[in-house]
């Protein structure tokens, strides 16, 4: 027997007509998400620009072996993956370390970047592309889908996605 809550699907609690039946079901989950998302704007590069807030959260150390990592290789010790930036357009590429944990700290396009980095490299084994592309785009739709929702809850301008 399934637990009750996989009764319910996103579709029938964000769907429902008759409010009044639910009203302090839906009042919940709107307070929940409005925290959530407070609390997620002290992390999310995105979010945190659209609140007008300063980000509370650091990337991890970089490593010293950055050199002879190889660009778009997945290390699963740490979940990283060495990738080219450059920040201005007539500057030289220079190397960065992504850690999966960090994702929050990157914008979408550089998510999508780095989604593109990994996919070009053949040493990657298809289970490992699979796995970090899967995190790397449900961190993208979540982080949309708050995007989307904030205008209703919050007093800020709608963010325009990359």
């Amino acid at each position: 027997m399934k637990p009750q809550y996989e009764n319910w699907s996103s579709k029938k609690i964000i769907g429902v007509k008759d409010e009044q039946k639910f009203d302090s079901i839906v009042a919940h989950l709107k307070r929940m998400l409005v925290c959530y998302i407070q609390e997620i704007g002290k992390m999310d590069v995105e979010i945190t620009s659209v609140l007008h807030k300063k980000n509370k959260v650091h990337p991890k150390e970089h490593m010293n072996d950055l050199d002879r990592m190889k660009l778009g290789r997945i290390r699963k010790d740490d979940w990283s993956v060495g990738f080219q930036i450059r920040e201005r357009a007539y500057a030289n590429f220079h190397r960065v370390c992504f850690f999966l944990p960090n994702r929050n700290l990157y914008s979408t396009s550089c998510l999508e970047y780095i989604l593109d980095f990994i996919n070009q490299c053949k040493a990657n084994s298809v289970e490992d592309q699979k796995c970090f592309s899967n995190m790397i785009n449900w961190y993208i739709l979540i982080r949309k889908t708050l995007l989307r929702m904030m205008p209703k809850n919050f007093n800020v301008q709608k963010h325009q996605p990359n």
